[in-house]
């Protein structure tokens, strides 16, 4: 019993480490977006921060492994601000597995079904206020509005704009040059994912700045080009089920050519396929 009791002792160590090492080599930086607004690469979503005399507005979290140096870089970054709120645009991992770490220093905010999901899989961390499809916010001498576009990448994604700036974090609405991840399993919709960045899109100007979810600093042109690539993958695959072509072929045919290039680790031209097919009628 003893040496069971050590091999199984031993397993969670090692799993422990494992899951501290996959973080080693994670580089953090930041880089100014415009004014007071921030961003702060690391591994996951990109976390948006806003500074000003109410404190610091943290927009997701990442990684629960990354939050101490996280805090020790904002601090050594910008020293003598308090932490005002945590925002997590949706519930998923990379952008909210933070939040144990960050509740102990701020109120977290989301939408209803962030906590509603991460309370379901039993999940700490859990944002203490949330709202159902629109909510302002005045913090730091701007009025942001926190938008929700109904089933989208998720069904509690959260679009974060600052008006008087003309920035917008859009969350995981935007994977830069990327297929997108759709996550039908937790009320995600491929239209609605469309739908919803060509809606943020009509209220932007060439002005705008673009915090997204994954990827660089970007401009409206670039999150056109995004939406060009989600309305030509729907229209190519309404166009292949309406011609009766199974998933296996379409693999096999692969993406079209001007897109094949937009897969990646995570997405693969054969996931965002299967993506499609599954979620696209014809």
């Amino acid at each position: 019993m003893k040496k069971l009791f050590a091999v199984i002792s031993m397993l969670l160590v090692s799993n422990l480490a494992m899951s501290q090492d996959r973080f080693a080599d994670v580089e953090l930086s930041f880089s100014q977006v415009k004014d007071n607004i921030w961003v702060l690469f690391g591994a996951g979503g990109n976390i948006g921060l806003s500074f000003g005399d109410d404190g610091v507005v943290v927009i997701d979290t990442q990684f629960s492994e990354l939050s101490e140096r996280h805090y020790a870089a904002i601090e050594a970054e910008f020293p003598g601000y308090d932490t005002t709120l945590v925002l997590n645009t949706h519930y998923h991992g990379d952008h909210a597995g933070g939040n144990p770490f960050w509740e102990a220093h701020a109120h977290i905010l989301s939408h209803n079904n962030v906590r509603t999901r991460l309370e379901a899989a039993d999940k700490p961390g859990l944002p203490s206020l949330t709202y159902s499809s629109a909510m302002e916010v005045y913090l730091n001498g701007q009025h942001i509005s926190l938008v929700h576009p109904g089933p989208a990448h998720t069904d509690g994604d959260t679009i974060v704009i600052w008006n008087d700036l003309n920035v917008v974090h859009t969350g995981d609405l935007f994977f830069k040059d990327r297929f997108p991840y759709v996550d039908l399993d937790s009320g995600g919709s491929v239209q609605g994912y469309y739908d919803a960045v060509t809606a943020m899109i009509t209220n932007m100007d060439a002005e705008t700045k673009i915090i997204p979810g994954h990827g660089d600093l970007a401009t409206l042109a670039d999150y056109q080009n995004f939406q060009m690539m989600l309305g030509d993958s729907i229209a190519w695959m309404t166009a292949a089920k309406a011609d009766g072509k199974t998933l296996e072929q379409l693999i096999d045919e692969d993406v079209p050519a001007k897109w094949s290039d937009w897969g990646w680790q995570f997405i693969s031209n054969e996931r965002w396929i299967t993506t499609l097919y599954n979620d696209i009628n014809e």
